[in-house]
């Protein structure tokens, strides 16, 4: 989990910090607006879980809007290669990384609710749905999206 949820943190950043790198990256600032707010919602979510059923419904409701969207990330992720590798990122956007990673190190913390309930089986097909969605935003199937 902490592999996809690294994968849809970096994803994340990228996108975020794109959406002020200047016009080239315009058609970005619809789709990172909305993975901004759902990530926002999904951390929140997840932080009043109390729950099997609100941790299932958290994960549900962020899978459906990724699940949206994945199809969108890898487009554009195959439209400007150049956002694949940190090293290629434009030297302004190097300070808005910094508040994303924050946000992914959020997202960190609470997906350790997600393991109080993972007996659940509710929650353990959830949490499968959700992670088969993140690894679908990979835009290269050869390459899984795995720490070395």
């Amino acid at each position: 989990m902490k592999k996809v949820a690294l994968f849809a943190a970096a994803g994340l950043i990228l996108f975020t910090g794109v959406v002020y790198g200047g016009g080239r990256y315009a058609d970005i600032k619809p789709l990172i607006e909305r993975m901004t707010v759902s990530l926002e919602k999904f951390i929140s979510d997840l932080e009043k879980a109390e729950n099997a059923g609100a941790v299932t419904a958290a994960l549900d409701a962020y899978t459906n809007v990724m699940k949206e969207l994945a199809p969108k990330v890898k487009e554009l992720l195959k439209k400007y290669p150049e956002l694949k590798d940190e090293k290629t990122h434009p030297e302004q956007l190097k300070p808005l990384l910094k508040k994303m990673d924050e946000l992914g190190k959020k997202m960190f913390g609470v997906l350790g609710k997600i393991q109080q309930f993972a007996n659940d089986p509710q929650v353990k097909e959830a949490n499968k749905r959700f992670m088969e969605t993140m690894a679908a935003m990979n835009p290269d199937p050869e390459q899984p999206n795995e720490e070395k």
